[in-house]
């Protein structure tokens, strides 16, 4: 019985004797995490003029396109900015060394540009190769609009986060939309 007492006073002891633990970056709820990374990124804004945008007149950026309900595809950008307008080049692929599977030219404008960030809208149209309806490969056009939020890392480098509504000739009207993020440099 001295033993068992001896033990829940010990334990006892050593729970009074413990304390909270902070949470930190290191060990934070990996939501909660992202979550105000995410914020941090969208509304701390560098007006030093060398994160600025109006220097940039020419930029190369490669990410991902989740497509909703379908797959996943790299995703290569070259996009020639004139003040707030822009034109671009837009390829997707589906894994290294394939060929484009979808080819894209567009346009857009900057909605809001503030130093280091911006968020632009663009409207795109195409072909895409490998369009499936059912289990039947057809190539179709392709009209997609998108929104992305875009910020500057480094002075020649930025990462985006978007989404886009792609609409296909062959009846493939995607509602749930294309996840975009990735990464670019700027000339």
């Amino acid at each position: 019985m001295k033993k068992y007492i001896a033990a829940i006073l010990t334990i006892a002891t050593l729970s009074l004797t413990a304390q909270a633990q902070t949470l930190t970056a290191t060990n934070a709820n990996p939501l909660v995490n992202f979550f105000g990374q995410a914020y941090s990124w969208s509304t701390s804004i560098n007006y030093d003029p060398t994160y600025s945008w109006t220097n940039s007149t020419l930029s190369v950026e490669t990410g991902l396109a989740q497509i909703t309900g379908k797959s996943s595809a790299d995703r290569l950008t070259v996009e020639k900015t004139f003040g707030n307008w822009n034109a671009q080049f837009v390829g997707e692929f589906e894994g290294v060394g394939s060929a484009f599977g979808k080819i894209m030219l567009g346009g857009g404008y900057n909605l809001i540009q503030k130093g280091d960030f911006k968020i632009e809208a663009n409207i795109l149209a195409g072909a895409d190769f490998n369009n499936y309806v059912g289990n039947v490969q057809h190539s179709s056009w392709i009209v997609e609009g998108d929104l992305k939020a875009v910020k500057v890392m480094t002075p020649n480098t930025f990462s985006y986060v978007g989404w886009g509504l792609p609409f296909e000739e062959h009846g493939s009207f995607n509602s749930g939309g294309i996840v975009l993020v990735g990464v670019g440099a700027r000339f």
